[in-house]
């Protein structure tokens, strides 16, 4: 297994770090996330070759192999990189039980957009229509899973005003204190409440600019959404989670940023925070519900059809349940 390494010297950064990794005559690049790799003039790209490099002018070797490994292996254009040797289309992992199946889900009626300055109200049916988690949180607590609902907004302002209206507002009462808003313009500080076992973090909203340390906190409060020690309920945010935010709870997306040919975001990108299981492979047909948004409902399907996912529109209403309670027979114990 190799000798032992010490905390200290596994933490380190920079220099030591380089110096370390380039002293061996063979090293082998694995690349995570690695559609970022395929722009050339990147800050990874340049870590890349400065590694191949200097192992090349200590030892006369190169870098044996590089293996990048990424969902989305496209480009801002939507189409695949040439040098792929494996592929696992999206239709196929659904159809393999390792991620959930996703639905559109509609309204019986056309949703409109509402002329107001306020996110919050001009969006308002959609954010209703979202609001309908409220019955895969009242499937999946009998199971101890919190369920999420994820906003995904078009700018920091529609998130900020989303936000503050799910903590306020009686219309959306069981996201009233439980909704957090994640960007990088946001005001305010981590505050602790509660004590002991119970004690946790929320984060409060003020006209100060949130330090360093409570952003790096509150990332990592927002990598904890899973766990029912976690206030939250629903996440606002701008575009996407960046890699690494491996929540799994998520079971309602309301997209309110629209999707089209020309906007760079692919519909698995879009799909990207709902996908991942709460239970293992095998166990529940999980589902991940996509509010309906006009702007890109037909060329969201198109795409996902291309994968290998002709995805099912539904009505909200008709969204199935995926689990069965059982309870064990008192009268027969």
């Amino acid at each position: 297994m190799g000798p032992v390494v010490s905390q200290s010297k596994a933490l380190d950064t920079g220099a030591a770090l380089r110096d370390r990794i380039t002293a061996h005559r063979r090293v082998m690049v694995l690349n995570d996330e690695a559609h970022h790799v395929w722009d050339a003039g990147s800050a990874w790209n340049e870590a890349i070759r400065t590694l191949h490099e200097t192992i090349l002018s200590r030892s006369g070797c190169k870098l044996v192999a590089q293996l990048d490994f990424s969902a989305t292996p496209k480009d801002n254009k939507g189409l695949l990189f040439k040098p792929i040797v494996c592929d696992t289309p999206l239709g196929e992992a659904v159809d393999a039980g390792i991620v959930k199946t996703p639905l559109i889900g509609q309204a019986s009626r056309m949703l409109v957009e509402q002329t107001d300055d306020n996110a919050a109200y001009r969006w308002e049916q959609h954010l209703l229509l979202g609001y309908r988690w409220k019955a895969s949180k009242a499937e999946w607590e009998t199971s101890d899973k919190k369920p999420l609902l994820f906003i995904m907004c078009d700018d920091t302002d529609a998130a900020d005003q989303i936000t503050q209206r799910f903590n306020t507002d009686p219309l959306f009462e069981q996201l009233n204190g439980k909704t957090i808003n994640l960007h990088t313009n946001l005001k305010g500080k981590l505050k602790k409440v509660g004590r002991g076992k119970e004690a946790c973090y929320e984060f409060v909203e003020d006209e100060k600019a949130i330090s360093d340390e409570d952003l790096k906190a509150l990332r990592k409060l927002s990598r904890e959404l899973d766990s029912n020690a976690s206030p939250y309920f629903c996440i606002v945010s701008v575009l996407m989670p960046r890699e690494g935010w491996d929540v799994r709870n998520v079971t309602t997306i309301v997209p309110l940023r629209p999707y089209s040919s020309k906007a760079n975001i692919l519909p698995e990108q879009t799909l990207s925070p709902g996908l991942r299981r709460m239970t293992p492979p095998g166990q529940a047909n999980e589902l991940v519900t996509v509010i309906e948004h006009p702007a890109f409902a037909s060329l969201y399907a198109q795409e996902l059809a291309q994968e290998g996912l002709p995805i099912e529109v539904i009505d909200i209403n008709d969204v199935p349940r995926t689990t069965i309670s059982i309870f064990p027979d008192m009268d027969y114990r």
